[in-house]
């Protein structure tokens, strides 16, 4: 997206650590030039009057961005390692794009935290019922896909509790309450395994949204013992709806 409102996109990504006083930040910032191909050093995103984006000692970050109040700024919303969705709403600069000081942690509509037990929330944001507001799309630490209804308006959503588009891995016993291993999928070279993170594209052009998921996968000779291997990749799957 275009942060700074100079007409080229730049690349915006999450972060491990979230400690401002230790240098790190939640989100960060690459600007891009003529160059498509070649962004600007890493700077931390920085709220209107310069602060960093931070709540609640967020870690392990992904951002995105959405018009949630609908008033025609995209805010920036981020999930993190525990599971929460943190929103800060968009306002202009004279540097173009920027975020309000005070953020505020999204919430179901009985005022509960709006929360992944898994971990690992990664938010994406469309109008996956066609009802005209955008709904919430999140990936887990267990993969999965899970969908949260806006019951509410564009301008103040109200979150339904969440549907389960595509099902996250369980949890051995073998691995114990401190350190338990995610036992692997059917098989791991046809289905997303874990940590996922989606996005909706109309893949195939028949007018309905479409998932594109990410993973973290484990491939081994012999995967199917249900534990994780040190031959890790990364896939891209398409999900097309029926």
């Amino acid at each position: 997206m275009d942060i700074d409102g100079d007409n080229f996109l730049d690349l915006v990504s999450g972060g491990f650590n979230s400690t401002p006083s230790l240098g790190y930040a939640p989100v960060y910032v690459m600007k891009g030039g003529t160059d498509k191909l070649k962004y600007k050093t890493a700077d931390h995103l920085h709220t209107v009057s310069g602060k960093v984006p931070l709540m609640n000692s967020a870690s392990c970050t992904k951002p995105c961005f959405a018009d949630l109040n609908n008033d025609g700024l995209l805010d920036l919303i981020y999930g993190d390692k525990r599971g929460r969705f943190f929103q800060f709403n968009g306002v202009k600069s004279k540097q173009g794009l920027s975020f309000s000081d005070e953020g505020k942690i999204i919430r179901f509509s009985d005022a509960k935290t709006l929360k992944l037990d898994a971990g690992y929330s990664s938010p994406h944001f469309t109008d996956w019922d066609g009802d005209g507001d955008l709904d919430l799309l999140s990936g887990s630490k267990k993969g999965g896909v899970f969908y949260f209804e806006n019951e509410g308006t564009p301008e103040d959503a109200l979150w339904a509790k969440p549907l389960v588009l595509l099902s996250p891995l369980e949890y051995s016993k073998t691995g114990g309450a401190a350190s338990p291993y995610l036992i692997a999928g059917p098989d791991p070279a046809k289905t997303p395994q874990y940590v996922t993170c989606v996005t909706t594209v109309d893949y195939n052009q028949d007018a309905k949204l479409d998932l594109v998921i990410g993973d973290h996968s484990t491939l081994g000779e012999d995967y199917e013992s249900k534990e994780f291997y040190t031959n890790d990749i990364g896939n891209v799957w398409v999900m097309l709806r029926k």
